[in-house]
């Protein structure tokens, strides 16, 4: 990746960001995934795990029930909270890829493109202006109901306005989610990592 050279003299920012979202998630909440030649950084595909081990455990449960002789009552809430609780894992899945962000990373035009269904346009920044990924760390703010937890942040020098630009591409609990995008980042498309915890 080439580096603009005229940032020898900026103070790149590289506090956390104030992001307002829950980072509490047993798995990964978002993934790269390779279709064609772009990768798309959008909900974590664990999450089709995760489903299918409730989903077992629920058939589990049900099996179990029948071999015991349990009320059909005992059954259904059992086994049906786990089936109920894989159908939440899809769902969220889902609507996070219609309503979140999906990064769409494109080598061949050395291109990364930010799109949101809040965004009026999207935003498209060429490679050679990324100065770094950042990792920070974000406490809970005081009196808020959301969470702290890590952050990997991009942060580009704007061509138009000259100014250096962030923006968070993931939030998490859990540092080592946030550490291991971070690296796919780093060994696929050779984006400078920098860890500010």
């Amino acid at each position: 990746m080439s580096m603009n050279t005229s940032l020898e003299n900026i103070q790149i920012p590289c506090a956390a960001l104030a992001v307002n979202t829950n980072a509490n998630s047993i798995t990964p909440i978002v993934g790269l995934h390779r279709r064609g030649n772009p990768f798309y950084q959008e909900s974590s595909y664990a999450f089709f795990g995760v489903a299918g081990v409730m989903c077992s455990i629920a058939a589990v449960f049900a099996l179990v029930g029948v071999l015991f002789s349990w009320t059909p009552v005992l059954i259904y809430f059992s086994a049906g909270s786990f089936v109920w609780g894989g159908i939440c894992m899809l769902l969220y899945y889902y609507f996070r890829n219609v309503f979140g962000q999906t990064i769409i990373i494109d080598p061949a035009n050395r291109t990364l493109r930010i799109t949101n269904s809040s965004y009026v346009t999207d935003k498209e920044i060429s490679w050679d202006q990324i100065i770094e990924l950042q990792i920070c760390f974000q406490p809970r703010q005081k009196g808020s109901k959301m969470g702290g937890g890590y952050q990997l942040n991009l942060a580009w020098k704007n061509k138009s306005s000259e100014k250096i630009e962030r923006h968070c591409l993931m939030k998490q609990a859990e540092r080592r989610f946030i550490r291991s995008l971070g690296r796919q980042y780093e060994s696929l498309f050779s984006f400078k990592l920098a860890d500010y915890t």
